[in-house]
């Protein structure tokens, strides 16, 4: 929301500086994001009259104006623009100054006539986007006033960066409203509200049929606007300040009010509707080209503005062309009415349109505000543009307006929350000056919020608005007082922190991400589950709920990769929704990634990229913490997501619990990803679940150590020899390791070799030799029967 501070000192005009103004504004939730200059304009730059006008004696077009600009002797200056007349008050740039784009204006002849200055344009100044002729100023104002002073540039501009439960500041009366409760000052109206008197009786039908979505509509006819007629500097400024192009008189008066009081209105080619107007819900068979030039199909629970021949407009969101006011048009039917805040915004995130009206209607607008807007729109326009006004059409479906519910406040429960006592006739008085109806005694009030208000709804809500006007500031720091009590853990239940911390040792970095995705996004991770869609999305891009973590980390590597941050190591934890018949499961995951160099670039050492053993000996960590490790195991297997040769199972004994592998090159070239991406997923219950600690004495007698060399087929996975070995040296086996595997020269086609090391030792004395090697043999033995093993 842009702010004319001059504006709203109108309104408003505490006695604080533009700083101080904008720092009592953040403090009370309305964050203030930039202070600007309304405009930027050399001093040479001032008011001027044309004091008479002559042709060009040597161009067609031209004309030789003498100006006053409020020196002793008038200018000669050549101007080009069809609107230069004797008697007309404009804008001058004499000898000297500089235009916007960094224009000098220098004396220069112009097809032999010397032109000591430049007569200029409104977007020449940057004051419009464009215009036809030189600026035509109001009034009389003195010649030579800079245009500075004239059209007070002297204005500053506070960009308020409002949250959505604060749609009662975007206007210029609701700031206003707030910074007389915050700074106790007078707040003035400055502006006489009228009610425009009819001028005929002309009606047009108006038939409400959804009541729910909009309870009440206001039209009224006006008929002869000048519709070509230009609207006046002054709204024209105050609209270009306020961030809104001037489009002709219809257009910005129908602004001008919506910035003013807050109600977005619409204006209607009373010629081009057919015998009346309709408000309902769309039937999903319509179309209609919206204002923008988009053609929409709205849907079924769209709210639209119609006639007895089909869709006029998106209501409280766009209108269309099939209606809108042209240069062909007479007659107009404004409109002003109230819609539900949810269906505006089912229909504006669902389509993705967003307007200022929509930006409103969503987050709510006064629901009694709607014939005050109505009136000063329709003096503004027969102001402007002329024009014979009727009586204001009016349908309500009271039942259906909103309620102001009153809310319970007990002061008790104030200085708990807020940590400090504040006296009752303060509390009183603070609510009232933000329009409340506050009534009760000192320990409890009742407070009906005011039409305006949509975000009170709670007692904390009011708790909140008095804390706001007490100031945050004005709060004294309390540091809590809580009684400490050391509670026994659960020592089978590993913490999900710990777990974290993990990950976070071996170089990750935690990421959090949202659990609502793209439709595109989860089509392809997780085109094997039903998409479960949002009915009332933020927007198209966050419309499914994930099925998998994997969605928001690859998304990051997306982020981080556009920023030229190559080596990533992330995981999130969280949940995933997987629809499972009729119910929606919410399993809990830790996920994670890897991508790049395994380590920083360095002299010392040369590059090398993560493969799928890294990844896997970061999940072994995690399952080491469980101390159950021998549980689990990795299987090859397949997934629709990952690499079909890089990619395993992961089992806590014969339960599936997670998957591990590359990110298919399909998926990383659908999403520009131009290195490999490694990628797990393990259920959270599964990791929590740890062993509980077992003492076991440490032998006082020596270890002896074999190492075993064996060739097998390159299909059998090192754990299955694991496996073997285990089961065949029974209890005196302490340890075993893997320390080579090696295919290639001397090792036959389809074979490999891997080699173990074995590490026996007996709890209460020395092992013999003789013993060894039965195990030993009994190991090889095993070893050949069940996977075909040789020894190499």
């Amino acid at each position: 929301m842009l702010v004319s501070e001059s504006w709203l000192r109108e309104w408003v005009s505490p006695k604080l500086s533009t700083e101080d103004l904008a720092d009592t504004l953040t403090l009370a939730g309305l964050e203030v994001g930039s202070i600007d200059p309304a405009g930027l304009l050399d001093e040479k730059i001032v008011a001027a009259k044309i004091l008479s006008i002559e042709p060009h004696p040597d161009a067609d077009r031209l004309n030789v104006c003498k100006v006053d600009v409020g020196r002793k002797q008038s200018l000669s200056i050549v101007c080009g623009a069809s609107n230069a007349r004797a008697g007309l008050y404009t804008l001058a740039a004499l000898l000297g100054a500089t235009l916007p784009g960094d224009f000098k204006i220098e004396k220069r002849p112009v097809r032999g006539v010397t032109s000591h200055g430049m007569l200029c344009s409104a977007s020449e100044l940057g004051l419009e986007e464009s215009s036809d002729g030189i600026i035509e100023l109001e009034g009389r104002p003195v010649s030579g006033i800079t245009a500075v002073e004239h059209l007070q540039l002297d204005d500053k501009i506070i960009d308020l960066e409002l949250t959505p439960n604060r749609g009662d500041c975007l206007s210029m009366r609701g700031v206003a409203r707030e910074v007389a409760a915050l700074t106790a000052a007078k707040l003035k109206t400055p502006v006489k509200f009228v009610d425009v008197e009819p001028q005929h009786r002309s009606k047009l039908p108006v038939s409400l049929e959804a009541t729910d979505a909009c309870p009440r509509y206001l039209g009224r006819i006006i008929k002869n606007v000048d519709v070509k007629a230009e609207t006046p500097l002054w709204m024209r400024e105050r609209l270009r300040r306020a961030g809104v192009r001037s489009l002709g008189p219809c257009v910005d008066v129908t602004n001008y009010v919506m910035i003013e009081l807050g109600q977005p209105m619409h204006a209607f080619d009373l010629d081009r509707l057919n015998k009346g107007i309709i408000v309902r819900y769309a039937n999903g068979r319509e179309k209609i080209e919206l204002l923008d030039g988009t053609a929409v199909k709205p849907k079924k629970t769209d709210l639209l503005i119609a006639d007895h021949s089909g869709p006029l407009a998106l209501a409280g969101v766009m209108g269309g062309v099939a209606s809108a006011v042209t240069d062909d048009t007479k007659d107009i039917l404004l409109e002003s009415a109230f819609f539900t805040p949810e269906v505006i915004a089912i229909t504006s995130r669902d389509r993705g349109i967003r307007s200022d009206s929509s930006h409103r209607f969503e987050r709510g607008v006064d629901f009694e505000l709607q014939r005050v807007a109505i009136e000063r729109a329709s003096e503004l326009l027969i102001q402007i543009a002329g024009g014979s006004p009727g009586p204001v059409i009016e349908k309500a479906a009271v039942k259906a307006m909103p309620v102001r519910i009153p809310v319970t406040l007990r002061s008790s429960y104030l200085s708990r929350l807020l940590g400090v006592s504040i006296p009752s006739a303060k509390i009183s008085s603070s609510l009232k000056r933000l329009g409340m109806q506050v009534t009760g005694k000192a320990e409890s009030f009742t407070v009906t919020p005011p039409s305006y208000r949509f975000d009170i709804g709670l007692e904390a809500d009011l708790i909140e608005e008095v804390a706001r006007l007490t100031g945050f500031d004005q709060i004294p720091e309390v540091p809590p007082v809580v009684r400490m009590q050391i509670s026994a853990g659960e020592e089978e239940s590993l913490p999900v922190r710990k777990l974290e911390q993990v990950l976070v040792d071996r170089g990750f970095n935690e990421v959090v991400t949202y659990s609502f995705i793209d439709r595109e996004m989860h089509d392809l991770l997780s085109p094997h589950h039903e998409p479960l869609e949002l009915i009332n999305p933020i927007s198209a891009e966050m419309s499914i709920m994930r099925a998998t973590l994997w969605s928001g980390l690859l998304t990051s590597v997306q982020y981080n990769f556009n920023r030229q941050v190559r080596n990533l190591r992330l995981f999130e934890s969280g949940r995933t929704f997987v629809r499972k018949g009729r119910k929606i499961v919410q399993d809990t995951y830790i996920g994670g990634l890897i991508t790049g160099n395994v380590e920083e670039r360095h002299w010392q050492t040369s590059a090398r990229e993560v493969d799928f053993y890294d990844i896997k000996g970061h999940i072994e960590a995690l399952l080491t913490l469980t101390g159950r490790s021998d549980d689990f195991s990795f299987e090859a297997d397949t997934h629709t997501t990952l690499h079909p040769g890089q990619s395993a199972l992961i089992r806590d004994g014969a339960e599936p619990v997670g998957m591990i592998g590359r990110l298919h090159p399909a998926i990383e070239n659908k999403l520009d990803l131009d290195q490999a991406v490694y990628l797990f997923e393990i259920e959270m219950s599964a990791l929590q679940k740890a062993a509980l600690p077992v003492f076991k004495p440490v032998s006082r007698f020596p270890a002896i150590q074999r190492d075993i060399a064996l060739i097998i087929d390159q299909d059998i996975a090192a754990s299955d020899v694991f496996k073997q070995i285990i089961k065949s040296a029974g209890s005196l086996l302490v340890n075993l390791e893997l320390f080579d595997q090696y295919h290639g020269e001397h090792i036959d086609f389809g074979k490999k070799s891997l080699a173990y090391t074995l590490t026996l030792q007996h709890s209460s004395r020395t092992l013999r030799d003789e013993e060894v090697e039965n195990v030993m043999n009994r190991v090889l033995e095993q070893l050949k029967e069940g996977l075909g093993a040789q020894l190499r």
